[in-house]
């Protein structure tokens, strides 16, 4: 009888052992299989932009990586403007994750499509979180308004500010300012109310979209306010308008700007002293937060959801 007893605990081990194999064999088989990931950019002439340098970066770290296949696709302005043109490539190529730049994406987008089809959503450069988007990788606009304000706390005793932006009118952008505008003077209201720094926003102007008409703008503020020595722009085209403006009025040397995003013309004004300070987005934080979450999502596709990685700004200045 006990050896009846022992041959059944033995025959119930084995089940046992089979049935544990039977439910790890479909774990193994979806981490045996790679996460699919797609990348579009599309680069403006003249704008080097976030998502195509992530992109790059990217397509180096993740070379030859066996867990997660990186294809990077670069399109023509009017393709990559369509959001249903890159979900229906991203569909057909079967992928499991596409990485957009949320500056792109339009409010009204339907996004259903890709929630149909399992494909999970990162956003660049740009957070939309009605895109249902497990994750947003980029930064901190708040953050980076204080930065600028610190920047100028370092160098000056005595600061009267004029707060420039452009009217370009894209949704994401105005959002960015808004944020980089309520960060910066959050910290320049606590500068001079806490510890009593001589700092103070004068005025704030929204430049003309025309070139021309924004540097006019820009002289007859600062004739207006002849007291101003600093420019915080908030956005690039701001910044080269300003930059303009106080070339021909011959005042680079009592008045100090600063502002967001490189472009080729911010580049070619740093260099010739026109902007002395620009904030510009992490590049390689925004690469690896990206690259962090695809290896999340491979070990477990429902690991991320409604996640927002955001980092400080890198500061370029003349000196």
């Amino acid at each position: 009888m006990k050896r009846v007893k022992t041959i059944w605990k033995v025959f119930l081990a084995i089940i046992i052992i089979i049935m544990g194999m039977l439910i790890l064999i479909p774990v193994s088989a979806k981490n045996s299989k790679p996460l699919r990931c797609l990348i579009f950019y599309s680069n403006v002439k003249g704008v080097n932009s976030m998502i195509a340098q992530a992109a790059q970066k990217m397509e180096t770290e993740l070379d030859g990586d066996d867990d997660i296949w990186l294809s990077v696709y670069e399109l023509g302005e009017e393709s990559y403007s369509s959001f249903e043109t890159k979900a229906d490539i991203a569909i057909e190529l079967d992928a499991d994750v596409l990485i957009l730049s949320g500056s792109a994406i339009e409010r009204e987008t339907d996004f259903q499509k890709l929630e149909e089809n399992q494909i999970k959503l990162i956003l660049v450069d740009g957070d939309m979180k009605e895109s249902g988007r497990c994750a947003y990788v980029g930064t901190d606009n708040q953050k980076a308004g204080q930065q600028g304000a610190d920047l100028l706390e370092k160098r000056f005793e005595d600061c009267a500010i004029g707060i420039l932006s452009s009217s370009v009118n894209q949704e994401n952008l105005n959002k960015s300012r808004e944020e980089r505008r309520e960060g910066f003077g959050k910290r320049i209201e606590m500068l001079y109310s806490d510890f009593g720094e001589n700092m103070k926003i004068d005025t704030e102007l929204q430049c003309s979209l025309n070139s021309e008409k924004a540097v006019e703008s820009i002289k007859d503020m600062i004739q207006t306010h002849p007291e101003i020595n600093v420019l915080f722009c908030l956005d690039s085209a701001s910044g080269i308008a300003a930059a303009r403006a106080v070339k021909d009025m011959e005042k680079k040397e009592e008045i100090y700007i600063i502002c967001f995003d490189m472009t080729t013309q911010v580049e070619k004004e740093i260099e010739e002293g026109g902007i002395d300070a620009v904030l510009v987005q992490n590049v390689d934080e925004c690469a690896k937060g990206c690259i962090k979450i695809l290896r999340e999502l491979y070990q477990n596709p429902d690991s991320v959801k409604d996640r927002q990685d955001m980092f400080e700004c890198n500061i370029i200045t003349v000196d």
